[in-house]
């Protein structure tokens, strides 16, 4: 045996790997005698250490001082177990076993400096090396152990652990796949299992849980190696063999089938159970696979990934910015875990702005696979498949851009800048830096792709592919401004995030948006116009791209339209934006332009900007649809504002443009507003004759064309309800009535879901009140103010007020009922409503009548008369006067 002193002080890189290797045969020579299984790791640790630092090619020098420490640290252990005779105490196996730690992270340290992989011959070389040891370890005499301790007593000793990595402290999520492998193997001690995924996924931390596993350690006891590609058996007892990472030997094409031998070599070795972690989706030939096979490792769920954030980090449960830095790791158990670090000792909040400029770096402190998530991303970009075939990283650079993935019939189509499209496509597969989703497209993480748009930046003849496929599935309207069909409704939908991804990506880093024409802010123009007319999409993206208004410079027409979409947008959703700044804003751009097609309906410009319509179709400077938008827009904020007669007369000229082109959503409209127009003049026998067979009639075509999407039938089906309760509800039909009214509002949440919401339910309102339904009218009535204020629609707001002083009133409650009228009553003349004006005289003068205040009351009745028929409210003004004469009696 060698003797302390034989060891001194190294004074250059060669002395310190020579005397390095003496102390770790002379420590491995202790753990021998003593029977001190932790000892005999370290010393293979630290010949290790030695070997593989001879191979480093950069950071070499802070190696080699990393070395230089462990030599001094295993002459320390190597003089205290010299002054202990007996067994060492608790306390120092501790610190040692906590070194051997440290060593295995160094080992892995310095492997990640070494260029060159290792051969095949010296991966036989070392297994025979660890095969010899755990066998004499495992048949050392019961003479070699420590005083009283016997073999079975080493077997069952915590210490014997030691040879394993520890047991994951936080692991969640992965119960079912656990469970399964537990089974094969109390089934099969001799299963042959592989863990597939891709990197970070937690392959090891799965096999590891497993290896501590209690059923495991009944079975397999202390023979259990979680080593790379090593083995140590006995002849008689089982044992359980894991090969971490086994995808790098195996990737290197010229030694796949030696690797696959040197693996069938192992599996033929009796009472010898084998499970590999690999990265990608193969399994390695040359061996019988234990079936079922275990499924490719998924992300996590989402309940399994904030349970792992926060038994990692101390986060409040109401914590709003919580779930979305989980969104950014995507469930990747790897990305969680460092997340979730990092919030240990910074807010979730300074997170998340951290990750907007740093992405994966925010993760990537680590030095090795397991504690940086942009090493264990690099590892798989920088496998053999992926450098043998380069176009794959070109095609995952594209991939970065597409958080709804792509299917390869698209792929095909799109004409990329590379041929071998499909081979790429299976590469990033088959190494897991892809996956295929439900629907057959192709996917890449969130992690992947944040990396691989920072270190492998898509060239710009792959983008210009992009850029055209988003022309081409955004460019979905007429020349009348028809809706989009229901096929290109799913194509749009089903690409909703890749566009935004990918106009947001143009916008941010465009230095001159008139390149091409403007092209790529009338395509995202194109976009917020289909967002706004179907009611799907996310505002944040459109505020977030809000901020290229300012920078288009002169381009009024261009800002207009954004200006348009975010008041529309912003009054759909409650945002942090100023509505009716954006509106005013776009009017004055349209003013300049003269563009009225893109007019708000603001019911108090709706006279100039009518005016403004005639002359300019006078002088025939707007194209015909455009014009049929444009009065059918224009006559329906005259409507809002109580023009109804005003309306009438301009959507005379649009109602036969509508039908001369063929536009059957522009004479749906024009044809609804009709119906509303004549049904508040009292004009039922008109609003009927148009109601039912002309609407019916265009219904039924738009039902015959297939192409219209269901969402566009439903929209009109909701207006043929809505126009026949109103008739019904001015006739005293309140049962009909109500029948259609819930009929329009069960469509309209898949039409317009806010929007035309308020004066259904202020309708239904007026029909629970007639029928005594107090209860019923007061929570129906306040549905509607609730709404109406979110949309920050004034009239449906006032009207609402209406309906609850009519509640109010009903119930007796005289006071609360004045407050409320005249509150409405100052809203309407504000407003110049004549009919709301009227109404609230009225009932104003009712009330004045109840109190026997009769000057009051007819000073009242008196006035609303002109208002009414200024509305053309012929029922109303009746039934005023007969209130008026009955005072006379």
């Amino acid at each position: 045996m060698l003797r302390a002193m034989d060891l001194k002080a190294p004074s250059k890189t060669e002395d310190l790997l020579q005397y390095g290797s003496i102390a770790a045969r002379m420590l491995k020579e202790i753990a021998e005698a003593t029977g001190v299984p932790c000892l005999k790791t370290i010393a293979g640790l630290t010949t290790l250490i030695i070997q593989t630092v001879q191979t480093v090619r950069y950071n070499k020098d802070e190696c080699i001082r990393m070395t230089e420490r462990t030599y001094w640290l295993i002459c320390a252990i190597i003089n205290i177990c010299k002054n202990f005779e007996a067994e060492l105490p608790p306390d120092m196996m501790r610190n040692i076993e906590q070194l051997q730690n440290t060593l295995q992270k160094l080992l892995s340290y310095v492997q990640s400096h070494v260029i060159t992989a290792v051969t095949l011959a010296e991966m036989q070389e070392h297994a025979s090396r660890r095969h010899q040891e755990v066998m004499d370890v495992l048949s050392s005499k019961q003479a070699t152990l420590p005083s009283g301790t016997t073999l079975e007593d080493l077997r069952r000793s915590s210490r014997t652990l030691s040879l394993l990595p520890a047991l994951p402290l936080i692991f969640s999520g992965r119960d079912k796949e656990q469970q399964e492998i537990i089974t094969i193997m109390q089934n099969n001690t001799t299963a042959r299992i592989v863990v597939l995924g891709p990197g970070g996924i937690g392959k090891t931390s799965l096999t590891l849980s497993v290896l501590h596993d209690h059923n495991i350690v009944d079975i397999f006891g202390t023979r259990r190696y979680f080593i790379s590609c090593d083995a140590a058996i006995t002849m008689d007892e089982p044992a359980l063999i894991v090969l971490d990472n086994f995808e790098n030997p195996w990737e290197i094409t010229e030694h796949r089938s030696k690797v696959e031998d040197f693996l069938a070599l192992l599996a033929n070795i009796s009472h010898l159970s084998i499970v590999l972690t690999m990265r990608g989706v193969e399994r390695p030939g040359k061996i019988q696979w234990t079936r079922p096979f275990l499924a490719l490792l998924e992300p996590l769920t989402d309940d399994a990934a904030e349970e792992i954030f926060r038994d990692i980090a101390d986060i409040n449960e109401d914590n709003l910015d919580l779930m979305e830095l989980l969104k950014l790791t995507e469930n990747l158990p790897l990305a969680v875990t460092l997340m979730a670090h990092l919030a240990e000792s910074e807010t979730c909040t300074n997170i998340l702005s951290r990750w907007k400029h740093e992405n994966t770096s925010l993760l990537s402190d680590g030095v090795d696979r397991i504690s940086s998530l942009e090493k264990s991303i690099y590892m798989s970009i920088s496998s053999p498949r992926m450098k043998n075939t380069p176009d794959a990283l070109e095609l995952l650079s594209l991939l970065a851009f597409l958080p709804d993935g792509i299917s390869e019939a698209t792929l095909l189509h799109m004409k990329l800048p590379f041929d071998n499209v499909s081979k790429c496509r299976f590469i990033l597969v088959s190494t897991s830096l892809a996956y295929v989703d439900g629907r057959g497209r192709v996917k890449a993480l969130t992690p992947i792709r944040e990396y691989t748009r920072t270190y492998h930046p898509l060239r710009n003849e792959s983008l210009q592919c992009l850029n055209a496929h988003v022309n081409q599935i955004l460019d979905v309207w007429t020349a009348n401004y028809e809706y989009p069909s229901q096929n290109q409704i799913d194509a749009i939908s089903n690409e909703l995030r890749n566009i935004y991804s990918i106009l947001d990506y143009d916008l941010q880093t465009a230095q001159d948006y008139s390149d091409s024409k403007f092209q790529t802010v009338k395509t995202a123009i194109s976009l917020f116009r289909f967002m706004d007319q179907i009611g799907i999409g996310s505002i944040d993206f459109l505020l977030s791209v809000s901020f290229i208004i300012k920078q288009l410079g002169n381009q009024k027409l261009l800002q207009g339209q954004i200006l348009y979409h975010l008041d529309n947008m912003s009054r759909r959703y409650i945002t942090s934006r100023d509505a009716e700044k954006d509106l005013q804003d776009a009017y004055n751009c349209f003013e300049n332009l003269c563009a009225l097609n893109e007019q708000a309906e603001d019911p108090i410009k709706a006279i100039n900007i009518a005016r403004k319509a005639v002359t300019m179709m006078t002088h025939g400077s707007l194209a015909i649809h455009v014009q049929c938008k444009a009065f059918a827009v224009l006559s329906f904020a005259l409507l809002k504002s109580g023009y109804d007669n005003d309306a009438l007369h301009l959507l005379k000229e649009p109602e036969v443009l509508s039908r001369a082109i063929g536009s059957l959503k522009c004479e749906l409209i024009c044809i609804g507003i009709c119906v509303r127009a004549y049904t508040r003049l009292g004009k039922f026998e008109e609003a009927r004759r148009i109601a039912d067979p002309q609407m019916q009639r265009n219904f039924e075509k738009l039902e015959s064309i297939a192409e219209q999407p269901s969402c566009y039938r439903v929209g009109h089906a909701h207006l043929l309800s809505w126009n026949r309760s109103q008739i019904y509800f001015e006739n005293g039909d309140l049962k009909n009535a109500a029948l259609q009214c819930l009929q329009s509002l069960g469509t309209i949440s898949q039409w317009q879901p806010d929007e035309d919401m308020p004066q259904r339910l202020n309708l239904l309102g007026d029909i629970y009140l007639q029928q005594q339904e107090q209860d019923h009218a007061m929570n129906i009535y306040v549905l509607s103010l609730v709404i109406a204020h979110k949309l920050q629609f004034k009239l449906y707001i006032l009207q609402a007020i209406r309906g609850i002083r009519d509640v109010f009133l009903s119930l007796g409650e005289i006071n609360t009922s004045i407050s409320l009228f005249e509150t409405a009553l100052e809203g309407f003349t504000e407003m110049d409503i004549h009919r709301g004006r009227g109404e609230c005289m009225i009932r104003l003068g009712d009330i004045a009548h109840l109190r026997r205040e009769l000057g009051k009351a007819r000073n009242l009745w008196t006035d609303a008369i002109p208002l009414l028929k200024k509305s053309e409210q012929g029922n109303e003004v009746i039934k005023c006067e007969n209130r008026l004469q009955m005072l006379e009696m």
